[in-house]
């Protein structure tokens, strides 16, 4: 019976995999008390693609090159297997692809056959994955800017446009989870819901810090809660002081959560403000020859603590990104593809970066096992926010239809925000739904601008995901 943890860690070039393979090790010594010997005897990192030495020079081979380095390089991590020192170790970190893309072509072993000479259908990544048994399969991602600015800067100085990253993303991620589904193989639906098809193979953002992931991984107990509030409601705030408060609120609120449980923050990945900033220049030079080269401030994105991050630092210096890549990716079209004009149309069209916003939150949400809210309808609104609602309502239909146990919490301000629940017409939350068993709203504290006032209401809402920590983990504690 294999005792062993193996992690394989997916994800496109640029997120620096083995980067976050030694911030996982770091994070296990930390845990476990391991002194360097010891971390080095129990935690392996074994590369799947060791005969690929040189990324730009792998993706411009031949497709019969790329076969022969690909079935060396996993015949060579099998062999490691049987070696004495990895097989002692008691977790193995594989960094690897599962795809990949070079200019408009994207490729991936999942589609190759394991034998050299073509006969055969089984899939070489498959066979590859089955021999190696993973426990885990985590496919990381990070902001695409940054993605870009590592691949352009790094050793084999590869250049794509950030259109090709989103692409190359979405790729990585259906070749991740079918492989997990076909390796990794789910227990049965429990008491006639669903099972978690993501408990073995999470997406994860690399802004968040390795001890989530550490989590994730190894404490299977811990609840593990998605983090909703409003965010581009609080970007679109004109007054500074408002907004950077209504920021550090919603920090703080991540920040009591992720104290004591796995928790995912829905801005570890943050592209809007490249949309924000298209919109901004081209407002700004619409009667004049717009730059080929624009500067993207690092500072635009939603703050958050840098410390312990899976991800390498920030750059210091602004990024460069060409204008027509910035296009790309911000111009805002229907569902047909057709540009539409944010002022004059009453088409409602979103750009490509938008279009990637919710699917990954509601991703976030299948990996946890509660919601937790703050303030919904802050900066103060008749209205939710738009992105909470969309969130909470995807949550109670978890709740209802697909698997037991999606609790909510909702920590709101009656003082500065009025009456939670609202009549509506359109769809959005009404007044009975709070009734719900699965609801809990924690309201009895006031004024959440104070922050004394702000710090109990955040340890109720610990104290009440802790009282429900069994329950919430049941489907973890059954396999």
């Amino acid at each position: 019976m294999q005792t062993q943890t193996r992690i394989v860690l997916g994800g496109i070039s640029g997120v620096r995999k083995e980067f976050v393979a030694g911030r996982i090790k770091e994070v296990i010594a930390r845990n476990r008390a391991f002194g360097a010997q010891t971390l080095n005897q129990r935690v392996k990192i074994l590369s799947a693609e060791g005969g690929v030495t040189d990324t730009r020079k792998f993706l411009s081979a031949s497709p019969s090159k790329q076969k022969s380095l690909l079935r060396q390089s996993y015949w060579e991590a099998l062999h490691a297997l049987r070696l004495p020192e990895y097989k002692a170790a008691e977790v193995l970190l594989i960094p690897t692809h599962f795809t990949f893309v070079h200019f408009d072509r994207a490729f991936s072993p999942l589609s190759w056959p394991v034998a050299a000479d073509g006969s055969g259908s089984a899939s070489l990544l498959l066979d590859f994955l089955r021999k190696l048994r993973p426990t885990f399969i985590v496919n990381l991602i990070d902001d695409i800017h940054f993605i870009q600015h590592r691949i352009r800067k790094g050793p084999s100085e590869i250049e794509l446009q950030l259109r090709e990253i989103i692409k190359w993303r979405d790729f990585e991620t259906l070749a991740a989870d079918f492989s997990a589904n076909e390796i990794i193989r789910s227990k049965p639906p429990l008491n006639g819901f669903v099972a978690d098809q993501y408990e073995r193979s999470p997406l994860f953002a690399t802004q968040h810090d390795a001890e989530t992931l550490y989590r994730y991984i190894f404490s299977p107990n811990l609840p593990r809660v998605y983090a909703s509030f409003p965010i581009s409601r609080v970007r679109r705030e004109r007054k500074e002081e408002i907004r950077d408060g209504l920021i550090e609120e919603a920090n703080e609120f991540v920040a009591a959560l992720s104290s004591r449980f796995t928790t995912f923050n829905p801005v570890t990945v943050d592209e809007v403000p490249l949309h924000l900033l298209y919109k901004e220049i081209t407002e700004s030079t619409q009667h004049e020859n717009p730059p080929e080269w624009v500067d993207f401030p690092i500072l635009q994105r939603w703050p958050i603590p840098t410390n312990g991050k899976l991800s390498p630092p920030l750059p210091p210096e602004n990024l460069k990104i060409r204008l027509r890549d910035l296009e790309d990716v911000s111009q805002v079209v229907d569902d047909l593809g057709m540009l539409v004009d944010e002022q004059h149309s009453e088409t409602v069209g979103r750009s490509m970066i938008a279009r990637q916003v919710v699917p990954r939150d509601l991703r976030m949400i299948d990996q946890s096992d509660c919601v937790a809210i703050y303030r919904p309808k802050s900066p103060p609104e008749k209205n939710w926010s738009r992105g909470v609602r969309a969130e909470y309502n995807y949550a109670r239909s978890c709740s209802d239809n697909h698997r037991p146990f999606m609790k909510i919490y909702i920590v709101t301000d009656k003082l500065n925000d009025g009456q939670l629940w609202e009549e509506s017409t359109r769809g959005e939350v009404t007044t009975f739904e709070h009734e719900s068993q699965n609801v809990t709203v924690i309201d009895s504290v006031g004024d959440l601008h104070k922050p004394e006032n702000r710090k109990e209401a955040l340890e109720n809402l610990v104290d009440a995901i802790e009282a429900d920590s069994s329950r919430l983990t049941y489907r973890r504690r059954t396999e």
